[in-house]
Parts: C-alpha cells; structure tokens; sequence
C-alpha cells in the first residue's frame, strides 16, 4: 500500500511539472507587457517581494539626518532618477509610466510616507526585479 501511495505521489508531481513545462514551451503563458498575467504570477510575485522586503530591509531609526539640504538633495534625485516613471506632485503618469509593466505607483498620489524607511530604501537600493525599477 504505501509503494502505491509513493508511486501516485511521484506520478502526480510528474504530470504537473510536464503540464507546467508545456504550457510555458507552448507560449500559453503570456509573455507581453500588456497581457493580463496568471494569479500565480500575480501571488508569487507579491509574496516574494513582501517577504524579502521584511526580512532584508534595514531595521530602526532612519540614518539620515532630516535638514533642508538633504531633502534638497532628494528632491533633485527624484528629479532626475524617479519623476519619469514615479510621477511628479500632481500624481499624473507620464507616457513612459502609462507603458511599463508593472504599473509604477504615482507617489504623488499614493505617497510612500507610511512606509517604513528600510522598506523604502531597500526598494531605492535594490530596485524590484521584472519591472521598471532599477
């Protein structure tokens, strides 16, 4: 009995890795920018990136002392690094935005202020892969 069990679970996982091996080798998963991606992607996705972030972001107080140079300094980084894909004050997205996928949040309108600073900077520093961010 437990040789059979054994064998269905080996044969179940089989049949799974050659489906998934097809429908990615057949180009039934899309490819595009503009097609709507599978729920697992989406979740894999999402939940990689949550995770990662938690475990790998700097903890504490942030390091950078809050002056009117500093935020001068950020202000001419965004400019000149973030605006075209991240939008500027009015939360409007540039056409460059309009066409990346993954959608790049407009901060102006979803600011990230509530976000801790280790999430922010690891994302500033890491960049998020398969998307836009560097």
């Amino acid at each position: 009995m437990l040789k059979g069990i054994i064998v269905g679970a080996v044969s179940t996982l089989a049949a799974i890795a050659v489906g998934a091996y097809l429908f990615i080798s057949l180009g039934l998963m899309p490819a595009n920018a503009d097609g709507k991606p599978p729920w697992l992607e989406k979740w894999a996705a999402k939940k990689s990136l949550k995770v990662t972030i938690e475990r790998e972001m700097p903890k504490g107080d942030n390091s950078a002392a809050l002056s009117d140079e500093n935020m001068l300094t950020g202000i001419k980084l965004y400019a000149a690094n973030c605006a075209v894909c991240h939008g500027a004050a009015d939360g409007k997205a540039s056409n460059i935005a309009s066409g990346l996928y993954q959608h790049a949040p407009q901060l102006g309108k979803h600011g990230v202020e509530d976000d801790p600073d280790g999430e922010n900077y690891w994302k500033i520093y890491h960049g998020i892969r398969m998307t836009g961010m560097p």
